[in-house]
């Protein structure tokens, strides 16, 4: 028994030793990033251990939040943008990771996509539930940028490993607007009021009624579980900043964002 439980005492430190390294490996670190027109920049990426985590540039600074378990990765996409991953709150059994890519165009940050989430859950102590997205962003002679957003959702058994429940493989395929300097695959004509995120409290969440209007850049992702519908994830660019369309509750819908 005290074997056991010196055993499990190590491999905890160990897991423990190597998740904090490799927070601290990518916090407080410069990157090398070229910006849209053609100059060579950097950027220094920080963790304030206050769940945000924070972009630097010379001339400006955005300010991420949901930040729970430090920054996991760093890594550019091409010479142009610089992903970012870090670990949000999952709750029990649940692991959550935002994947978050930054640009510079006329000296300023720039957030040309949504900020995406991927989930790996254990459901009940019966299922392993797992959504992944991978991102990758090459030159395209005719919009000069093409976003390839790769999708993965897998469900299997928890006790029988072999026992595969769903795996699905979808990509989509977005193309970048140079008027706009975003990724996005159609334009929306809104007239809608949505409930967003104003402050957070210790007690609670503050929200604020919202009016869009406009038409406006929107990504919309393919819907995994249904190739022909039209139902995936939406993502719409409103006031320099991009929000997640959340399903409706109390008859109100609801935008979310992980950017200050």
């Amino acid at each position: 028994m005290k074997t056991s439980i010196g055993k499990r005492f190590i491999l905890a430190s160990v897991l423990l030793i190597c998740c904090f390294k490799a927070s601290v490996g990518f916090d407080n670190t410069t990157y090398d990033i070229q910006s849209f027109e053609g100059k060579k920049e950097k950027l220094l990426i920080r963790d304030t251990h206050s769940e945000t985590i924070i972009v630097i540039h010379k001339s400006d600074t955005l300010t991420f939040y949901g930040n729970k378990h430090g920054i996991r990765d760093v890594k550019l996409l091409n010479p142009y943008f610089l992903q970012i991953t870090y670990g949000m709150p999952g709750g029990s059994e649940v692991k959550c990771r935002a994947i978050v890519v930054v640009c510079i165009y006329n000296n300023k940050l720039h957030i040309p996509i949504p900020v995406f989430t991927t989930v790996e859950s254990f459901v009940h102590n019966m299922f392993y539930d797992f959504h992944g997205i991978n991102l990758k962003i090459e030159k395209d002679p005719l919009f000069k940028f093409k976003l390839t957003v790769k999708e993965h959702i897998f469900v299997r058994d928890l006790d029988d490993s072999s026992k595969i429940l769903y795996d699905e493989k979808i990509a989509t395929t977005v193309k970048f607007d140079t008027a706009t300097n975003l990724f996005y695959n159609r334009r929306e004509n809104l007239n809608k009021q949505y409930k967003v995120l104003k402050e957070r409290t210790t007690n609670a969440d503050v929200e604020e009624m919202i009016s869009v209007k406009g038409e406006l850049p929107v990504l919309k992702l393919n819907n995994p579980k249904c190739k022909e519908c039209d139902d995936g994830a939406l993502y719409l660019y409103y006031n320099k900043n991009w929000f997640e369309e959340l399903a409706a509750y109390d008859n109100i819908s609801r935008l979310g964002s992980l950017t200050y």
